[in-house]
């Protein structure tokens, strides 16, 4: 069981920290379209790390003000962004605030991007703020149970599908065979998973 989580833990790592990247990187390019799909994709994601009930406000009402996610009628809201800049957060809440948005005074930024990060102040026009990185997230996901952290693998090699890779659909290390006998796929999958050509000589 312990290395049945192990390797669930490291699928999910590998796969959400491709995902950050990738859509960085479209960002950087003002290709905005997939970075909108996080909201969709990361949902659940977060809903089961946090055990909360996060909807997608923009499949409501289409760009929605502020926030993208809220849970509930009126309760946290969320910003999903690649921009981890205080000015981002400031503008945030100050569309709140003008829009009259009907939610907690506490909003959570989700910053698609690797690595930590801390705005320069926890508070702001009234409203707390709280700062999730996928950093973050996966500290928060490796809290979970193992049934947890199984339904949320699925989940990702689902919704995330483009950023996996077909080791994924097999056990990562040979430990996890019953005998370290090759297993009975492919078995030049298995050696070059395994790196093991050059010790088989000429």
């Amino acid at each position: 069981m312990l290395a049945e989580r192990g390797n669930n833990l490291e699928i999910i790592s590998s796969v959400l920290s491709s995902y950050a990247y990738h859509i960085n990187f479209q960002a950087h390019r003002n290709l905005q379209d997939e970075a909108k799909g996080a909201e969709d994709s990361l949902l659940d994601v977060v809903n089961l790390a946090y055990n909360c009930n996060f909807m997608n406000l923009n499949n409501l009402e289409k760009n929605f003000p502020g926030i993208d996610w809220r849970a509930g009628n009126n309760g946290i809201g969320l910003q999903v962004t690649t921009t981890k800049t205080w000015k981002k957060i400031s503008s945030t809440i100050d569309t709140i605030i003008r829009n009259k948005i009907d939610c907690e005074k506490e909003i959570w930024f989700l910053f698609i991007s690797n690595g930590k990060y801390s705005p320069k102040q926890k508070h702001y026009n009234g409203y707390t703020i709280k700062s999730i990185t996928i950093s973050d997230l996966l500290d928060q996901i490796s809290c979970l149970s193992d049934l947890n952290i199984l339904e949320l693998k699925n989940d990702i090699l689902i919704k995330l599908k483009a950023w996996t890779f077909d080791r994924y659909t097999t056990p990562t290390s040979s430990y996890v065979y019953n005998s370290y006998s090759a297993p009975q796929s492919d078995l030049k999958n298995f050696i070059t998973h395994h790196d093991l050509w050059n010790s088989l000589g000429n």
